[in-house]
């Protein structure tokens, strides 16, 4: 599928008003993400890949733009990236637990990076669901 970010603004309109560097549009911003994306998820998502690709972008853009809690009508700008008290997939994600993620990542620990934004939670949810042997393999 060729994923666009009209297709994506669609889906979390919330993402409409970010603000970017002079000279590129938020299509053109999203895009970029989606392309990269698109690259790197597996097909072994089979039918949830679309959802996939989106729930990665969201999650990205959550935390680099401090909406995380905009599906539920509340944009936080005191805590970028950050949701409380939220749990998918055997992982939950509370204030204290969130690190920046070049320590997380340094640590391999990618659930954590995932457990920043309810985008992630929800895609850790999916990779439970949709992956044969579910995120417990990882």
């Amino acid at each position: 599928m060729a994923y666009t970010a009209s297709n994506f603004i669609a889906r979390y309109p919330e993402f409409a008003g970010i603000i970017v560097p002079t000279g590129v549009t938020v299509l053109q911003t999203i895009q970029v993400l989606l392309d990269e994306v698109d690259a790197d998820t597996s097909d072994d998502f089979a039918s949830n890949r679309d959802k996939a690709v989106y729930l990665q972008v969201a999650h990205k853009l959550a935390i680099r733009h401090r909406i995380n809690l905009a599906p539920y009508g509340i944009k936080d700008l005191s805590n970028p990236g950050v949701s409380s008290g939220k749990q998918a997939a055997g992982s939950s994600v509370s204030e204290q637990w969130a690190l920046p993620v070049n320590l997380m990542m340094a640590r391999g620990d990618w659930r954590s990076y995932y457990s920043r934004s309810v985008y992630g939670l929800e895609y850790l949810q999916l990779c439970d669901v949709s992956l044969t042997k579910g995120i417990g393999s990882f």
